[in-house]
């Protein structure tokens, strides 16, 4: 008789997603004869968890009605992760509740590097009010790597607050992100009567005093 691509709870489907066969995959997925929801969209979790970005998608567009908290849910176990394209395409899906400036800080704050550089490569727009927040979460984290990147990205001196950005990460004791700041022609360490010498005095922080 003829193949019936759902036998045994869509086997077939489920053995080419763990082997990762993209092909198979996608014409399984063509017959319109087997679900990509199955066992709970546990094809979907698989493909995600294993960052197997093509996978992902092609599962992702057979779905239909799929709720926007579990969009939420997937682009931050993609950003925990470090499966940068997955989550770019479910921030360019536009089906999530949440607005991507709560997704990218989340990335920031955690140091997700890969994530952010990723955005900025594949030109995700990336506002000035994004930018401004994901410095400002960068430098209070500390996250060294992101401050660099976000540095890169064009004209974001100009846009993020200086001064005020590199007297908070006098505050909060971050020798490395300071030292990139004075590296900037448009910081002023004496800016506003010294405040950032007296901050590190303040908050006994000798490393900063001394660079």
């Amino acid at each position: 008789g003829q193949f019936d691509p759902a036998v045994n709870e869509d086997w077939p489907l489920r053995v080419a997603v763990e082997k990762e066969h993209i092909h198979i995959v996608e014409l399984l997925l063509a017959t319109g004869n087997v679900n990509p929801s199955v066992n709970c969209n546990e094809l979907l979790n698989n493909a995600l968890q294993s960052g197997n970005a093509a996978i992902f998608k092609l599962l992702l567009n057979a779905q239909s009605g799929m709720p926007a908290r579990v969009y939420n849910l997937m682009c931050v176990k993609a950003i925990a992760n470090d499966h940068a394209a997955i989550v770019l395409h479910l921030l360019k899906t536009g089906k999530m509740n949440t607005a991507i400036t709560n997704m990218l800080s989340y990335a920031a704050r955690g140091g997700h590097t890969a994530i952010i550089q990723y955005c900025l490569t594949y030109n995700f727009p990336l506002d000035f009010y994004i930018l401004r927040k994901l410095m400002s979460l960068a430098v209070q984290y500390g996250q060294t790597a992101i401050v660099q990147l976000l540095f890169a990205f064009p004209d974001a001196s100009l846009i993020i607050g200086l001064q005020h950005t590199f007297i908070r990460a006098v505050t909060q004791g971050h020798a490395g992100i300071v030292q990139i700041f004075l590296a900037l022609e448009r910081v002023d360490p004496a800016w506003n009567n010294n405040e950032a010498l007296r901050t590190a005095f303040e908050k006994d922080q000798p490393a900063i005093m001394r660079i």
